[in-house]
């Protein structure tokens, strides 16, 4: 048996290293396989995508090994996505914007969850539960109590503080964006004084190259939204001139 404190130590790493995992994914393997820019993806400024380690050790506390595959994929599917769902409507109402929106996706649920998304889930939670769990278990707890401890500390910590300075990054983010609209109705009646069309300053936002734009918004807050790009979507009809400047 795993003494608790251990299986603590376990748990926190365990996290870290598939919130690591899952920043690389989306910041490096997605871009490259999509063919999209590369970015700093996830809420926190370090290379860590929490969402991640909280399904990875959902499902490996839930489930065991020696349980039947398409057991674990399943349920390991329904938990995955109902973290998913559970977080993008608490981000929602903390910040009063969609982080994320899977409405042009197959088979979604209020555009927070989808069917691609379930599967990718399942399958992931079968190979986490049934193959680097346990090894990862073995491999954490060799280095014994003392080293675990200290490194747990530490990563919650840096952690603790990365939220702090997102937060705090993110208090006046409302405020910015409804100056970034402001800024984006003049550059639409200005646009031979910035030199771009009304196509180039959509591309760029579509794009997520908010950062040639002149647009009122510090480094942070560029990260995020090219983290997190349907923060700024409504703001691109008034590139499109869709919505009334009134």
């Amino acid at each position: 048996m795993i003494a608790y404190y251990d299986r603590i130590c376990v748990l926190i790493i365990s996290f870290f290293i598939y919130a690591v995992a899952g920043w690389v994914w989306e910041s490096l393997v997605c871009p490259i396989l999509t063919h999209h820019p590369i970015h700093n993806s996830g809420f926190l400024n370090g290379p860590v995508v929490p969402i991640y380690g909280a399904g990875a050790l959902a499902v490996s506390i839930l489930f065991s090994p020696d349980e039947k595959f398409y057991s674990i994929f399943l349920e390991g599917a329904v938990v995955a996505c109902v973290i998913e769902y559970a977080t993008s409507y608490v981000m929602e109402k903390i910040y009063h914007r969609r982080w994320w929106d899977y409405s042009q996706m197959h088979f979604n649920l209020n555009g927070r969850i989808c069917l691609a998304g379930f599967l990718v889930f399942g399958l992931f939670s079968v190979v986490c539960v049934m193959f680097i769990q346990p090894d990862l278990n073995q491999r954490i707890l060799a280095h014994g109590f003392i080293q675990n401890i200290i490194v747990s500390t530490m990563l919650c910590t840096l952690i603790a503080v990365d939220f702090g300075i997102t937060v705090a990054q993110l208090t006046h983010l409302e405020e910015r964006l409804e100056t970034v609209r402001k800024e984006l109705i003049a550059l639409r009646s200005e646009l031979q004084e910035y030199r771009f069309t009304r196509d180039d300053i959509y591309e760029m936002l579509k794009q997520k190259q908010f950062d040639k734009l002149p647009l009122p918004l510090k480094a942070p807050e560029l990260r995020i939204l090219k983290a997190f790009p349907q923060l700024l979507n409504e703001v691109r009809h008034y590139v499109e001139g869709e919505d009334n400047e009134s």
